[in-house]
């Protein structure tokens, strides 16, 4: 059973369409609305790999995308991880020798935990929580050639090691063999493992057995006429492919097989640029938005659409070459079709957002891809090109005509004219325009005018407009001229001074001009203008003008300025206010404003912005877009098509639509990619010795130089998404997060646990929920422990322990001080009895040997008398009161500092200094020389106080 493919890419429809005869009209416009779909339906975006350049070698042998979003690169040397910004290589090298069981890498599957790695020296599994490489233990896998590996809908792994079938769990700790083939017929050398969306596993044999079963029970399945399968393809309706090495490729059907009829039907595949049938298919694969299927064969890469039994071919030369070494391919969690090459890796998307480029056709166009005006007329683009000049684009049957025949100088606008078929044209350094009309694809010049005819100082027309009466207005640096509907065709011009700007009404046909800071409403009768001010434009600062605006369909107006500014007002023109989007074009002067039924387009050289009138939000198309596929805007190379816009400048033009279709696109969580200290990765480069995980990063008490490496893990085109960051605990400020790569850098981070949180802007202008992404836990140095604090606290109450004793010790000499004082003035205290015995007392200070019985002599008292006295106002005894008075005049000595202690002992009338010393600590106590050292220390901190 067989089905060939005709070598003409329509097959036998197309010959069919052309063998009936339809009026040319309807055969046009159906080839334009056919093509038109078509392109605006697959609008195929082709990269390169963006990380082809930092391979270890080109020699890519496996592709494969694991169930995080990673994409992982398998050489004949290297395994490679892509995260969407940084690829990071692994490899044995003379400092990790067994990183890898071997460099040469064949295959790659996963579990929910590992990733399994074919080598050419045995199995190697990475843990995916940990980043941690090991090889597993059990002999029997260990150290072997694995030929297949495939997964089980029990979430474990089936393993094809020559003739022997195993089955491992999720870990690989348990494993299990199993015989497929049964004792009777034999074991087969399986080259290939499938699972189909039944839990079936498919053996694939290398002398053409085919066995299907699931769990220990597999039946055979008949195999391919004459063939050996290869490889083997489930694709989204359930058909089974198969390619083979030297018969092709067929397709399985199950309800012939439950017949017993004949289950295989072989398409026949046709090499249309070398001739013959293709005979070998090591790779299939589907994409998810036309579901057509892609096929490598070792002579190019074929894309088929199955429609009605057959299977039809894809041109996509226009995108790619199909003659690369293609080695290998997938259909990765987006969509995208990476085709892996030897020569020219390419991603392939499909995009569904409205946006459609025309870059890619431009090789073909032989432009020089920068565009100074673009007009749409209906399926015809007109183009003026720097240096092509003007040019006219058929979109339904991609043609790009060149108007050079025209003998036209170099353009500075297209606009359109009211008569059908035909645009103005205007001169970029004269004051000259013209009329273009087309006829069935042919372009004459229909009609001129030139205003040095009329004008002495004429300037070259910067724009045009056609008014709905057919006349035509043109704006000059110094003037505003209209070509009139009179006989005559008069050239009038109006009484302004230095316009800078023109705009119509689509409803009232009103012209408008600004100029200065003033709005004129322009008309024309019979054979003259007249203008009325319509509004002040007293917002504008000086030396600001008017250099593009735009009547809604609302009629409100729409002003940009020299000064990069944007201002709107309602129909009435009545106040100006700062436009709705004014904000999103400070980064360049807007140059151009646009209407649309819905929409008002203003465009800088960085971006094209599109206001909704009734949703009353914003459209962002910037040229950092890969879908917009625009170097830069170009001022006037902006024009209404449709409900959306062709926006061009340097890079070719693209179809804007007026609402982006996000339906395609998710918000997707980031996650962490890697942990970098000083530029060294904590999961890669540390032997396995680390016990992070990538959603519990642990970092050392050394930490410095934090680099936190975040991706998306989803490989959408287009524009990148707006993304901020804080890590709670340690900063709760939002930050912006670098959008071309996603890494966030910390000098520092204290001890703790701190979690990393990200939020999105969505389409609509709002953040979305703040994602968890990981927890980063910084560990205590020694010093940061809990037994340093504890001592910590000991030192610190033992130094507030000293303190306290030390300033109790300075207050208690203090006191003594204060003390002695006290003692001494109750010596000296002005009595008249004790004022002479102490003035007897001083005459005497010196005699050992004066005592009682000459004081009592010298007085003239009795003994008793004496005493009683004495005791009354002293409470003291005669002996004692001799005593203190010595000890007062020999305190009086030490502090002179002028005689030593035996001269003063001696001087107060001891018999001996250390009997001296004994009296003196008795009553002080403490000796002379401490009553010496504590008179200095008091007078000190008197001197200090004062």
């Amino acid at each position: 059973m067989s089905s060939a493919i005709d070598k003409t890419n329509g097959g036998d429809d197309f010959c069919l369409f052309r063998t009936l005869k339809y009026p040319k009209w309807l055969v046009t416009f159906f080839f334009a609305v056919a093509y038109c779909l078509n392109i605006a339906a697959q609008n195929i975006v082709v990269r390169p790999f963006p990380f082809v350049r930092q391979l270890y070698t080109n020699n890519i042998y496996e592709i494969f995308q694991d169930r995080e979003g990673y994409i992982w690169i398998g050489t004949a040397s290297s395994l490679q991880r892509w995260d969407g910004h940084w690829l990071t290589n692994f490899r044995n090298t003379d400092s990790r020798t067994h990183l890898l069981a071997d460099n040469n890498i064949s295959n790659i599957v996963d579990t929910d935990q590992l990733l399994w790695i074919c080598t050419s020296g045995g199995l190697t599994l990475y843990d995916k929580a940990k980043g941690h490489f090991f090889q597993p233990t059990d002999k029997r896998i260990r150290g072997k050639w694995t030929n297949s590996m495939c997964n089980d809908s029990d979430g474990g792994m089936w393993l094809a090691i020559g003739t022997e079938l195993y089955h491992c769990d999720a870990t690989c700790t348990q494993i299990e063999q199993v015989n497929p083939f049964g004792n009777k017929n034999g074991k087969h050398n399986i080259n290939a493992l499938y699972m189909d969306s039944k839990g079936m596993l498919w053996l694939l044999c290398s002398d053409g057995t085919l066995m299907r079963g699931r769990g220990k029970r597999f039946d055979a399945v008949k195999p391919i006429p004459d063939g050996v399968a290869c490889t083997m393809f489930e694709d989204a309706d359930g058909r089974y492919w198969f390619g083979t090495w030297g018969q092709g490729l067929w397709q399985y059907l199950p309800e012939k097989a439950k017949a017993k009829g004949d289950c295989w039907l072989q398409h026949h595949v046709q090499d249309n640029d070398e001739g013959g049938e293709e005979d070998i298919f090591f790779c299939i694969q589907q994409d998810r938005t036309k579901r057509w299927l892609w096929m490598l064969s070792y002579k190019k890469l074929y894309v088929l659409e199955y429609a009605g039994g057959r299977l039809k071919p894809i041109d996509l030369t226009a995108y790619l070459s199909p003659r690369h070494e293609y080695t290998n391919m997938i259909c990765d969690n987006v969509g995208n079709i990476w085709l892996a090459a030897n020569d020219e890796s390419s991603i392939v998307s499909f995009d569904s957002s409205g946006i459609l480029s025309y870059h890619p056709l431009l090789t073909s166009w032989q432009t020089d891809e920068d565009l100074y005006n673009v007009h749409a007329d209906g399926n015809y683009i007109w183009l003026n090109w720097q240096r092509n000049g003007l040019q006219l684009y058929d979109r339904a049957r991609n043609e790009m005509t060149s108007l050079r025949n025209l003998n036209l100088p170099e353009m500075s606008v297209i606009r359109p004219s009211r008569k059908n078929e035909s645009v103005w044209v205007a001169q970029k350094y004269y004051s000259t325009a013209y009329r273009l009309t087309r006829d069935q694809g042919r372009v004459s010049v229909e009609d001129k005018l030139d205003l040095e005819a009329v004008l002495k100082d004429s300037c070259p027309i910067l724009d045009i407009c056609e008014d709905n009466g057919g006349i035509v207005w043109m704006l000059t640096p110094r003037h505003l001229a209209a070509r009139l509907t009179d006989v005559g065709k008069t050239i009038a011009v109006a009484d302004i001074k230095s316009p800078t700007a023109i705009t119509q009404s689509t409803k009232t046909g009103t012209m408008l001009c600004a100029a200065g800071h003033s709005l004129y409403r322009c008309k024309a009768e019979e054979r003259y203008l007249t203008c009325s001010t319509a509004a002040a434009l007293d917002m504008l600062s000086d030396n600001e003008r008017v250099i593009a605006m735009s009547l809604d369909s609302n009629d409100g107006l729409w002003l940009a300025t020299s000064m990069g500014r944007t201002f709107s007002s309602d129909r009435h023109m009545k106040k100006f206010h700062p436009s709705p989007v004014d904000t999103l074009l400070r980064d360049g002067l807007c140059e151009d404003i646009v209407s649309t039924r819905t929409s008002v387009w203003l465009m800088n050289n960085k971006k094209v912005v599109c206001y909704n009138l009734q949703r009353k939000c914003a459209t962002i198309y910037p040229v950092t877009d890969e879908i917009v596929n625009i170097l830069s805007f170009r001022h006037r190379a902006i024009c209404t098509d449709g409900d959306g816009v062709l926006a061009g400048g340097y890079g070719g033009f693209t179809h804007l639509p007026e609402q982006r279709n996000t339906k395609s696109s998710r918000v997707s969580c980031p996650v962490l990619t890697d942990v970098l200290l000083d530029g060294t990765s904590i999961f890669f480069n540390n032997n396995n010795a680390s016990e992070s995980s990538f959603s519990h990063a642990i970092l050392p008490s050394d930490a410095h130089n934090i680099e936190l490496r975040l991706s998306q893990l989803a490989y959408y085109t287009g524009m990148k998404q707006h993304m901020q960051y804080r890590l709670k605990g340690f900063e709760d400020m939002w930050s912006e997060l670098e959008s071309t790569y996603h890494q966030i850098t910390i000098t520092s981070l204290p001890c703790g646990t701190f979690n990393l949180e990200v939020r999105i802007e969505q389409p609509d202008g709002k953040w979305s929920k703040p994602f968890g992404v990981a927890t980063l836990e910084r560990l205590p140095a020694w010093y940061e422990t809990t037994v340093a604090y504890i001592i910590y606290i000991v030192i610190a109450i033992a130094v507030l322990a000293v303190t306290v004793w030390h300033v109790r010790r300075r207050h208690q000499r203090r006191l003594e001080t204060e003390v002695m004082q006290a003692k001494v003035a109750v010596i000296t205290a002005d009595h008249h009895l004790t004022d002479k015995m102490v003035a007897i007392i001083d005459q005497h200070l010196d005699d050992s040997d004066f005592g009682l019985e000459q004081l009592l002599a010298e007085i003239g008292m009795s003994k008793s008398t004496l005493y009683r006295q004495l005791k009354t106002e002293t409470d003291m005894t005669p002996s004692d009161f001799i005593r203190n008075i010595r000890m007062k005049r020999a305190c009086e000595m030490l502090q002179g500092r002028t005689m030593t202690v035996s001269e003063i002992a001696y001087a107060t009338g001891f018999s001996t200094p250390k009997y001296f010393t004994r009296c003196f600590k008795d009553m002080f106590g403490k000796t002379p020389t401490d009553y010496v050292r504590s008179y200095q220390k008091s007078t000190e901190i008197f001197d200090d106080q004062g």
